[in-house]
């Protein structure tokens, strides 16, 4: 038995009600770090080329909101899940792969919205926001090298995560659209998605001068 017919077994054997909610997490926190990588991005651009502002309005407050509307607006985006799997399904079925002919209608230009919406638009403000962060950096003398360079690896690292990581399932949605299916590789795709959470960290902590004094200080034995 292979490996991936093991999988479908296992997922089959899950009820209704624990594979929307199952899938529902597992793709929000998919899209949520897409959009909270965009957000850090846009903060970041806002710090560097407008600083005198961005610090006098700076508050905690906006940051817990600006998480609060990601969360909700991913959510909003994947309730689909709900409706498509409550159509013509069986009680027990493979979550949210199984899909009918009727399904498919709704499946296919739903996941064509969230690669649009919820994939190339964070790409293309964090590509926009880290270009122009690395343009103020390399403009103002007085910064030191050491910090030109933190700011070129935490963009690389962030476009990384959005293509090692995100690029090829979302690749997937638009080419289900196009042949109107299911694409056989999608399992695949979607295991990348999970390296996301290694690359996050590793990028965000590299980018802080703390983390890289420690990690020299360890690496050394000071």
């Amino acid at each position: 038995m292979t490996r991936d017919r093991r999988y479908q077994i296992i997922l089959t054997t899950l009820p209704r009600p624990l594979c929307n909610i199952t899938y529902f997490v597992f793709f929000s926190f998919i899209y949520t770090s897409s959009l909270l990588l965009m957000v850090v991005s846009v903060d970041r651009y806002l710090c560097v080329a407008f600083p005198v502002p961005c610090r006098l309005r700076r508050k905690l407050f906006y940051g817990v909101v600006s998480r609060l509307v990601v969360w909700v607006f991913s959510s909003v985006n994947l309730c689909f899940i709900y409706i498509v799997v409550n159509q013509n399904s069986p009680d027990f079925y493979a979550c949210y792969d199984n899909f009918t002919q009727e399904q498919l209608k709704v499946v296919l230009p739903m996941r064509l919205e969230l690669c649009v919406v919820l994939y190339i638009v964070p790409l293309l403000a964090c590509v926009f926001c880290y270009l122009n962060f690395i343009l103020i950096h390399n403009r103002t003398p007085s910064l030191r090298a050491e910090k030109r360079k933190r700011a070129i690896g935490m963009a690389i690292g962030t476009l990384l995560v959005f293509v090692v990581c995100f690029l090829p399932y979302n690749v997937t949605h638009v080419q289900g659209f196009i042949i109107q299916d299911n694409v056989e590789w999608r399992l695949y795709a979607l295991h990348l998605t999970t390296v996301n959470t290694v690359l996050d960290s590793v990028t965000f902590n590299f980018s802080s001068s703390m983390f890289q004094a420690t990690m020299k200080r360890i690496l050394t034995g000071k």
